[in-house]
């Protein structure tokens, strides 16, 4: 017989015969699928858990990137199963339904199957009649259940401890001494790398009699502007940093300028162990925003509302019998 697709005269067997070839489709996909896939899902979570127990920070680079190696050439060995991988064939759907309803003589496969040789109209009458009796026989058809078989290849239960693993390292990631996915690309160099301690503050003038404002206090990291007396001193220190650190003040029309280092401060240290130390002082005249950078790295910048800075008012304190002149400043 030749395989040609016909219709059925029964529409409701046609739909519950194509769920029923979906479902057992979808059975077969992930009974094919699954064991060649475990391979490469338990060697990825071996990853993460060794990742996430914080291992890889307590490598050398030289043993960090062997590790690396050796995970990549097993994710290739694991990855080449699926070349096999093949997708079921409608023949193949229709036997498993057979065989898993226990179905005689191909009930299934003849209601798209169709008489070979040269056709007649008695021919094509006996043939219908045949698909009609085959069709009684699939009533109350059902699709099977995938079977993966993943213990017989497992037999002493690895793909368990690997869960496990994996779970008990995903918890103990949350904790101070856990890792992170990325430590692995990471060199030590980088990871132990301290990140420069800046110190910025603003110095009002002497007669405005306010306290100095510590731009970097952890009182003022979220405020959004500063509101300062005009002619207020900025000073603002980099410790610890690449010593090319720049910094400019934009005011409100975005005309920026540099600040430049202060004199001793800008030199470089003469022991390459002692930490760089750049110092930056300027003096505030109007509303604008202090940027620092090192190189295209924004370190930090912060915003100013200047008050302007007036001339004294007089005015009377008490009656006309004893004047007394008060003068005061904005």
């Amino acid at each position: 017989m030749t395989q040609r697709p016909t219709s059925s005269g029964n529409r409701g067997l046609a739909g519950r015969l194509a769920l029923s070839r979906l479902a057992t489709r979808s059975s077969m996909v992930v009974e094919r699928g699954w064991p060649l896939l475990l391979p490469l899902l338990i060697l990825a979570g071996l990853f993460l858990s060794i990742s996430w127990l914080g291992l890889f920070p307590l490598l050398p680079d030289v043993a960090r990137i062997g590790v690396l190696i050796v995970f990549a050439i097993a994710a290739l060995a694991a990855l080449y199963p699926l070349s096999v991988f093949r997708l079921p064939t409608a023949a193949e759907i229709d036997r498993r339904i057979e065989a898993a309803n226990e179905l005689l003589h191909s009930p299934v496969q003849v209601q798209t199957d169709r008489p070979s040789g040269q056709e007649s109209i008695f021919s094509q009458a006996l043939w219908r009649e045949h698909q009609k009796r085959m069709a009684e026989r699939l009533g109350s058809l059902g699709a099977d259940r995938p079977r993966a078989r993943v213990p017989e290849r497992d037999r002493w239960g690895l793909r368990a401890v690997a869960a496990l693993l994996l779970v008990t390292a995903f918890a103990f990631s949350f904790g101070p001494s856990g890792g992170r996915i990325s430590d692995g690309f990471v060199a030590r160099a980088a990871r132990d790398a301290v990140p420069p301690r800046i110190d910025a503050w603003v110095t009002p003038p002497a007669y405005t009699g306010k306290p100095p404002l510590f731009l970097t206090a952890d009182a003022n990291q979220a405020a959004a502007t500063f509101t300062v007396p005009q002619g207020s001193d900025v000073s603002l220190r980099v410790t610890g940093g690449s010593g090319e650190e720049t910094l400019s003040f934009a005011d409100k029309d975005g005309n920026a300028r540099a600040i430049d280092p202060a004199g001793p401060q800008a030199a470089k240290p003469v022991s390459t162990a002692a930490p760089k130390v750049r110092q930056f002082t300027g003096k505030l005249t109007g509303d604008g925003v202090l940027t620092l950078k090192s190189g295209e790295d924004d370190l930090g910048h912060w915003a100013f509302a200047v008050i302007p800075d007036k001339p004294p008012a007089i005015r009377f304190a008490g009656g006309l019998s004893g004047i007394t002149a008060k003068a005061q400043w904005p």
